[in-house]
């Protein structure tokens, strides 16, 4: 199925693209081409969302507003209901006017998106260059920065968070901190340092988000069996590829990343899965410059409400990604964990379950009530949804936070390159304050070069860190994490691993180069290792 001419009821780029995806989504199976080009996608509602954004109407910091379930926003494009479709976009790129959600795939089936490419004409953050750098204290001063052309500031436009990109070290560096600033007029501010490197930093690029959480670039919600082939994301206000609830997802050289010219790519996390079943796959993916983690995998602890006899109602008290309800299946299997320690207390079959979307919880009857201080002392989570991930052949370089976050019971992080992460590059732990998890199984890291990880003075591991994160772990909930074969280069770091709470771990035949640090292992039990000491064993 080949397009060559536009309909002529195609008023603009959006309506045409729809257009075909609507002609495709009729005949189950179809194999659309797209023409390559250059193609705008935009909106009233789109435009007004970044214009308002960027200029401080939703306030410093305008995730509270946007990022919310009755936030209006636009979805460029959908392929919501397809089944069996292949959307071959190769040489077309999407160049979005606004903030949007750029592409839906919801409730589809067996659907390969390939070769495409997302873009914004005004980017979701701006970049400047420091023309002025002054010491007044020891640690303090000010500094000048100019803008681009391409991204136009003003006196009111936000700046909720920043930092300098060095073109020495090719990462981003932390370490400034932005009092008061002052509007000079002609794309310029002045800003008071309150903390500041001794290094000269004039001439370095300066970058500044202008949002955090909103919607994705993609969402694959409900989906099953979907592959994302040679798909590119220069930007976002947000994630690049949120999954919620589906099952199945391949990633193959999808690349998130800056466009040319630039060292900033999505604003948030580059893909965040969540409560997805079956395989998770990356295959031969690259990702730069995103502004939190190029993945994060997990399902939620879910607040609980005891309801008569063996029924409950539960909810997330955080944000989905998605900003759709979390909920169980008939049949899965959910654990009782305790809220502090998170540790096991219970297993449960869910025999069948109601979802409330509108009003934000589910009510389910389990095979068995649980105990009467479960909904004060306890969380449920669902781990039939802990989908089996694949990291392979990938490269992750200067980012924030981490690159792999792992929160599953199956994952093989395998012959990756990582390097200029601000924290440790893979990161195996539930999260009690995220309300994400759950405590990981059959975990391998292997064949993987690690290099200048954790950001000097800011993180104490800069590789592999194995953990529970909650209030007062206990015991080993954390089961069979084999790290194998990998090589670390991280001298600006404490620790080069680090495994806590867990039971079952082998480290053997890995290399430590040029300084790096020690290895950590804390409350950890049946721990094989060809290395002649560890630290706190």
């Amino acid at each position: 199925m080949e397009f060559q001419e536009r309909p002529g009821n195609a008023s603009d780029d959006r309506v045409y693209l729809q257009q075909l995806l609507d002609a495709a989504g009729k005949a189950p199976g179809t194999h659309l081409v797209i023409p390559p080009g250059t193609y705008v996608l935009s909106s009233p509602i789109a435009r007004s969302t970044m214009e308002n954004a960027i200029s401080g109407v939703y306030g410093e910091n305008p995730e509270p507003v946007m990022f919310t379930p009755a936030f209006p926003y636009t979805v460029g494009l959908s392929l919501a209901g397809h089944r069996g479709t292949v959307v071959d976009a190769r040489g077309v790129r999407l160049m979005v006017d606004g903030f949007m959600e750029v592409l839906e795939l919801v409730d589809c089936r067996n659907v390969t998106v390939r070769g495409l490419t997302i873009d914004y004409l005004r980017k979701p953050y701006s970049k400047g260059r420091i023309e002025s750098y002054l010491h007044t204290g020891r640690h303090s001063g000010r500094m000048t920065v100019r803008f681009g052309e391409a991204y136009p500031v003003t006196e009111t436009t936000i700046m909720p968070r920043y930092c300098a990109y060095d073109e020495r070290t090719r990462r981003f560096s932390q370490d400034l901190v932005v009092g008061e600033r002052r509007w000079l007029g002609n794309q310029t501010f002045e800003m008071e340092l309150t903390s500041m490197p001794d290094t000269d930093m004039t001439g370095q690029e300066f970058y500044v988000w202008h949002s955090f959480h909103f919607r994705p670039a993609i969402l694959v919600e409900e989906a099953a069996d979907i592959c994302l082939e040679d798909v590119t994301i220069h930007a976002q206000p947000g994630m690049g590829i949120v999954g919620h609830r589906s099952e199945n997802i391949t990633m193959q050289r999808l690349r998130v990343c800056p466009s040319p010219g630039e060292h900033m790519s999505t604003n948030t996390d580059a893909t965040h899965f969540t409560s997805c079943r079956g395989q998770l796959c990356f295959e031969a993916c690259s990702f730069e410059g995103h502004g939190d983690d190029a993945t994060n995998v997990h399902t939620f602890y879910h607040d609980i409400e005891l309801l008569s006899g063996n029924r409950v109602r539960g909810r997330v008290t955080v944000p989905t990604h998605s900003l759709t309800l979390d909920w169980p299946d008939a049949g899965d299997t959910m654990e009782l964990v305790d809220r502090k320690s998170l540790a096991l207390r219970q297993t449960y079959r869910v025999l069948s379950v109601r979802p409330y979307p509108e009003l934000g919880y589910y009510e389910a009857t389990l095979d068995q009530a649980l105990p009467e201080d479960a909904e004060q002392n306890m969380y449920l989570s669902d781990v039939s949804r802990c989908p089996e991930v694949l990291f392979r052949h990938c490269v992750c370089h200067n980012h924030w936070a981490r690159s792999v976050l792992l929160k599953t019971r199956h994952a093989c992080v395998d012959s990756c390159f990582f390097s200029g992460s601000f924290l440790q590059a893979v990161h195996v732990a539930p999260e009690a304050s995220w309300h994400e998890g759950v405590s990981c199984q059959d975990i391998r890291i292997e064949n993987n070069r690690f290099v200048d990880c954790g950001l000097t003075g800011h993180a104490e591991v800069g590789g592999i860190r194995v953990e529970v994160s909650a209030p007062s772990p206990e015991g080993t909930l954390q089961k069979g994490i084999i790290i194998r074969n990998n090589t670390f280069e991280l001298p600006g770091v404490r620790y080069a691993v680090s495994i806590r709470n867990t039971a079952d771990v082998i480290l053997e035949n890995n290399a430590f180069l040029h300084g790096t640090a020690d290895i950590e292992i804390k409350d950890c039990v049946h721990v094989v290792s060809d290395l002649p000491a560890l630290c706190g064993t």
